[in-house]
Protein backbone atom coordinates (compact mmCIF):
# COMPACT_ATOMS: atom_id res chain seq x y z
CA UNK A 1 0.00 0.00 0.00
CA UNK A 2 1.65 3.66 -0.60
CA UNK A 3 2.39 4.93 2.71
CA UNK A 4 -0.52 6.73 3.20
CA UNK A 5 -2.13 6.86 6.42
CA UNK A 6 -5.90 5.69 6.50
CA UNK A 7 -6.72 8.66 8.64
CA UNK A 8 -5.34 11.05 6.01
CA UNK A 9 -8.03 9.14 3.56
CA UNK A 10 -10.47 9.73 5.65
CA UNK A 11 -9.76 13.55 6.08
CA UNK A 12 -8.19 13.41 9.60
CA UNK A 13 -4.58 13.63 10.81
CA UNK A 14 -1.48 12.56 8.53
CA UNK A 15 0.40 15.06 6.07
CA UNK A 16 -1.09 18.41 4.48
CA UNK A 17 -0.51 19.87 0.86
CA UNK A 18 2.70 18.89 -0.55
CA UNK A 19 3.79 16.56 1.50
CA UNK A 20 0.95 14.39 1.51
CA UNK A 21 1.09 14.62 -2.41
CA UNK A 22 5.12 13.19 -1.87
CA UNK A 23 4.08 10.33 0.87
CA UNK A 24 1.38 8.96 -1.23
CA UNK A 25 3.71 7.67 -3.71
CA UNK A 26 6.19 6.53 -1.74
CA UNK A 27 6.54 2.43 -0.97
CA UNK A 28 6.53 1.51 2.45
CA UNK A 29 10.04 0.07 3.72
CA UNK A 30 11.38 0.32 0.21
CA UNK A 31 14.34 -1.67 -0.10
CA UNK A 32 17.32 -0.12 -2.40
CA UNK A 33 17.39 -2.15 -5.38
CA UNK A 34 20.87 -3.25 -6.75
CA UNK A 35 23.07 -1.47 -9.14
CA UNK A 36 21.32 -1.54 -12.12
CA UNK A 37 24.95 -3.02 -13.89
CA UNK A 38 24.55 -5.95 -11.93
CA UNK A 39 21.04 -7.02 -12.19
CA UNK A 40 17.58 -6.25 -13.68
CA UNK A 41 14.97 -4.54 -11.00
CA UNK A 42 11.55 -4.18 -11.74
CA UNK A 43 8.44 -2.84 -9.63
CA UNK A 44 4.41 -3.87 -9.54
CA UNK A 45 1.75 -1.19 -8.80
CA UNK A 46 -1.95 -1.90 -8.98
CA UNK A 47 -4.03 1.52 -9.02
CA UNK A 48 -7.57 2.30 -8.31
CA UNK A 49 -8.91 5.00 -10.30
CA UNK A 50 -12.74 6.53 -10.15
CA UNK A 51 -14.39 5.46 -13.55
CA UNK A 52 -16.08 8.06 -16.03
CA UNK A 53 -17.29 7.15 -19.13
CA UNK A 54 -16.00 10.47 -20.87
CA UNK A 55 -12.22 9.53 -19.66
CA UNK A 56 -12.64 5.87 -20.71
CA UNK A 57 -10.99 5.93 -24.04
CA UNK A 58 -8.24 8.17 -22.73
CA UNK A 59 -7.11 6.35 -19.63
CA UNK A 60 -7.11 3.35 -21.90
CA UNK A 61 -4.75 5.15 -24.41
CA UNK A 62 -2.63 6.15 -21.66
CA UNK A 63 -2.41 2.39 -19.95
CA UNK A 64 -1.34 1.30 -23.49
CA UNK A 65 1.17 3.72 -23.42
CA UNK A 66 2.76 2.09 -20.76
CA UNK A 67 1.61 -1.56 -21.41
CA UNK A 68 -0.33 -1.43 -18.60
CA UNK A 69 -3.51 -3.31 -18.34
CA UNK A 70 -6.97 -3.36 -17.00
CA UNK A 71 -7.44 -6.43 -14.14
CA UNK A 72 -10.75 -5.49 -12.84
CA UNK A 73 -13.78 -2.86 -14.13
CA UNK A 74 -16.76 -2.02 -12.66
CA UNK A 75 -19.31 0.78 -13.09
CA UNK A 76 -17.41 2.87 -10.25
CA UNK A 77 -14.00 1.88 -10.40
CA UNK A 78 -11.13 0.67 -12.99
CA UNK A 79 -8.29 -1.29 -11.36
CA UNK A 80 -4.74 -1.13 -13.55
CA UNK A 81 -1.35 -2.57 -13.18
CA UNK A 82 1.68 -1.97 -14.68
CA UNK A 83 5.22 -3.24 -14.00
CA UNK A 84 8.61 -1.75 -14.63
CA UNK A 85 11.52 0.14 -13.31
CA UNK A 86 11.03 2.55 -9.71
CA UNK A 87 10.80 5.17 -12.03
CA UNK A 88 8.26 3.85 -15.05
CA UNK A 89 6.16 3.13 -12.36
CA UNK A 90 6.04 6.67 -10.76
CA UNK A 91 5.79 7.92 -14.14
CA UNK A 92 2.76 6.18 -15.18
CA UNK A 93 1.17 7.05 -11.85
CA UNK A 94 1.28 10.71 -12.05
CA UNK A 95 -0.04 10.31 -15.69
CA UNK A 96 -3.44 8.89 -14.02
CA UNK A 97 -3.57 11.93 -10.92
CA UNK A 98 -6.05 13.40 -13.62
CA UNK A 99 -8.53 10.63 -13.76
CA UNK A 100 -8.57 10.50 -9.91
CA UNK A 101 -6.62 7.68 -8.34
CA UNK A 102 -8.51 6.75 -5.46
CA UNK A 103 -6.03 3.78 -3.89
CA UNK A 104 -3.14 2.02 -5.08
CA UNK A 105 -0.38 -0.55 -4.02
CA UNK A 106 3.38 -0.91 -5.12
CA UNK A 107 5.22 -3.62 -4.97
CA UNK A 108 8.62 -2.32 -4.23
CA UNK A 109 11.75 -3.38 -6.12
CA UNK A 110 12.33 -6.95 -7.25
CA UNK A 111 15.69 -7.76 -8.49
CA UNK A 112 17.65 -10.73 -10.49
CA UNK A 113 21.14 -11.05 -10.68
CA UNK A 114 22.09 -10.54 -14.96
CA UNK A 115 22.59 -13.48 -17.11
CA UNK A 116 26.90 -13.62 -17.95
CA UNK A 117 28.13 -14.44 -21.27
CA UNK A 118 29.79 -17.27 -19.44
CA UNK A 119 26.60 -18.65 -18.16
CA UNK A 120 25.41 -19.19 -21.33
CA UNK A 121 27.81 -21.95 -22.25
CA UNK A 122 27.01 -24.25 -18.83
CA UNK A 123 26.91 -27.70 -19.45
CA UNK A 124 24.03 -30.26 -19.73
CA UNK A 125 22.97 -32.29 -16.60
CA UNK A 126 23.56 -36.04 -17.32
Amino acid sequence: MFDRNSEHRRGGGGYDGEEAQQAFWRPRGEALPPPLDDGVARELALIKLGATEQHHAELLDVCELFKATVVDETPDAVIVQVAGTGSFVLAFIRALERFGVLEGARSGSVALPRVSADAGAATPAP
